[in-house]
Protein backbone atom coordinates (compact mmCIF):
# COMPACT_ATOMS: atom_id res chain seq x y z
CA UNK A 1 0.00 0.00 0.00
CA UNK A 2 1.33 3.30 -1.18
CA UNK A 3 0.71 6.16 1.32
CA UNK A 4 2.39 9.35 0.47
CA UNK A 5 4.17 11.47 3.02
CA UNK A 6 3.77 15.13 2.40
CA UNK A 7 7.39 16.16 4.66
CA UNK A 8 6.02 20.07 4.63
CA UNK A 9 2.45 19.41 4.88
CA UNK A 10 1.03 21.10 8.13
CA UNK A 11 -0.34 17.88 8.82
CA UNK A 12 1.74 15.77 10.96
CA UNK A 13 2.42 12.35 9.19
CA UNK A 14 0.70 9.81 11.28
CA UNK A 15 -2.32 12.03 10.32
CA UNK A 16 -1.45 11.67 7.14
CA UNK A 17 -1.12 8.19 6.95
CA UNK A 18 -5.11 8.43 9.03
CA UNK A 19 -7.06 10.14 6.34
CA UNK A 20 -5.21 7.74 3.48
CA UNK A 21 -6.53 4.83 5.50
CA UNK A 22 -9.57 6.31 6.31
CA UNK A 23 -10.49 7.57 2.97
CA UNK A 24 -9.75 3.84 1.30
CA UNK A 25 -11.72 2.26 3.64
CA UNK A 26 -14.95 4.92 3.02
CA UNK A 27 -14.60 4.57 -0.44
CA UNK A 28 -14.25 0.96 -0.48
CA UNK A 29 -10.98 0.32 -2.01
CA UNK A 30 -10.04 -1.13 1.26
CA UNK A 31 -12.43 -3.86 1.81
CA UNK A 32 -13.38 -5.55 5.74
CA UNK A 33 -11.18 -7.87 7.02
CA UNK A 34 -8.44 -6.69 4.71
CA UNK A 35 -5.04 -7.18 5.97
CA UNK A 36 -3.45 -3.74 6.56
CA UNK A 37 0.41 -3.61 5.94
CA UNK A 38 2.49 -4.44 9.28
CA UNK A 39 3.32 -1.41 10.99
CA UNK A 40 7.60 -2.04 10.03
CA UNK A 41 6.75 -2.31 6.61
CA UNK A 42 4.51 0.76 6.35
CA UNK A 43 7.21 2.65 8.78
CA UNK A 44 10.08 1.26 6.28
CA UNK A 45 7.34 2.67 3.04
CA UNK A 46 6.43 6.24 4.48
CA UNK A 47 9.86 6.27 5.99
CA UNK A 48 8.73 7.41 9.14
CA UNK A 49 8.91 5.61 12.46
CA UNK A 50 7.46 2.62 13.63
CA UNK A 51 5.83 4.97 16.94
CA UNK A 52 4.57 7.24 13.98
CA UNK A 53 2.40 4.19 12.54
CA UNK A 54 1.46 2.15 15.53
CA UNK A 55 0.04 5.57 16.88
CA UNK A 56 -1.74 5.95 13.56
CA UNK A 57 -3.16 2.46 13.78
CA UNK A 58 -3.96 2.69 17.32
CA UNK A 59 -5.64 5.79 16.52
CA UNK A 60 -7.40 4.28 13.46
CA UNK A 61 -8.82 1.34 16.03
CA UNK A 62 -9.81 3.65 18.40
CA UNK A 63 -12.35 5.02 15.71
CA UNK A 64 -13.43 0.98 14.62
CA UNK A 65 -12.07 1.31 11.39
CA UNK A 66 -9.50 -1.08 11.83
CA UNK A 67 -8.87 -4.03 14.32
CA UNK A 68 -5.92 -5.88 15.28
CA UNK A 69 -5.75 -9.30 15.79
CA UNK A 70 -2.57 -9.89 18.57
CA UNK A 71 0.62 -11.35 15.88
CA UNK A 72 -1.06 -11.25 13.26
CA UNK A 73 -1.77 -7.66 12.36
CA UNK A 74 -4.61 -5.13 11.94
CA UNK A 75 -7.46 -5.75 9.53
CA UNK A 76 -9.96 -3.64 7.89
CA UNK A 77 -13.42 -3.75 10.39
CA UNK A 78 -16.97 -4.82 8.66
CA UNK A 79 -19.23 -2.02 8.47
CA UNK A 80 -22.93 -1.44 8.04
CA UNK A 81 -24.44 1.08 5.71
CA UNK A 82 -25.06 3.28 8.59
CA UNK A 83 -21.74 3.02 10.05
CA UNK A 84 -20.26 4.22 6.67
CA UNK A 85 -22.55 6.96 6.48
CA UNK A 86 -21.59 8.38 9.63
CA UNK A 87 -18.12 7.95 9.14
CA UNK A 88 -19.02 9.92 5.86
CA UNK A 89 -20.34 12.65 7.71
CA UNK A 90 -17.66 12.63 10.56
CA UNK A 91 -14.92 13.21 8.11
CA UNK A 92 -16.84 15.62 6.29
CA UNK A 93 -18.27 17.75 8.72
CA UNK A 94 -14.74 19.61 9.76
CA UNK A 95 -14.37 20.24 6.45
CA UNK A 96 -18.07 21.61 5.90
CA UNK A 97 -17.47 23.67 8.84
CA UNK A 98 -14.67 25.45 7.46
CA UNK A 99 -16.17 26.24 4.45
CA UNK A 100 -19.03 27.55 6.65
CA UNK A 101 -16.52 29.98 8.78
CA UNK A 102 -14.51 31.47 6.08
CA UNK A 103 -17.98 32.52 4.08
CA UNK A 104 -19.11 33.81 7.77
CA UNK A 105 -15.68 36.17 7.64
CA UNK A 106 -16.42 36.99 4.15
CA UNK A 107 -19.89 38.26 5.14
CA UNK A 108 -21.37 36.15 2.53
CA UNK A 109 -24.71 35.34 3.27
CA UNK A 110 -26.48 31.84 3.82
CA UNK A 111 -28.42 31.71 0.34
CA UNK A 112 -24.99 32.35 -1.59
CA UNK A 113 -23.03 29.62 0.20
CA UNK A 114 -25.99 27.36 -0.49
CA UNK A 115 -26.61 28.48 -4.17
CA UNK A 116 -22.57 27.98 -4.38
CA UNK A 117 -22.81 24.25 -2.77
CA UNK A 118 -26.14 23.23 -4.70
CA UNK A 119 -23.83 24.70 -7.89
CA UNK A 120 -20.94 22.34 -7.56
CA UNK A 121 -23.02 19.30 -6.62
CA UNK A 122 -24.91 19.62 -9.88
CA UNK A 123 -21.80 20.22 -12.04
CA UNK A 124 -20.47 16.90 -10.22
CA UNK A 125 -23.82 14.97 -11.49
CA UNK A 126 -23.54 16.69 -14.95
CA UNK A 127 -19.27 15.38 -15.18
CA UNK A 128 -20.73 11.96 -14.01
CA UNK A 129 -20.05 11.84 -10.43
CA UNK A 130 -22.45 10.89 -7.49
CA UNK A 131 -23.31 13.87 -5.11
CA UNK A 132 -24.27 11.13 -2.17
CA UNK A 133 -23.67 7.76 -1.83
Amino acid sequence: MYIPIIKNSPKPAYQQIIDSIRKRILTGELMADEELPSIRRLAKNTKVSIITVRRSYGDLEREGLIYSRPGMGYYVSEFNQQMLDDAKIKLITPLLQEVVNTAKELQLNEKKVKDLLNKMLEEKVQKGGRPNG
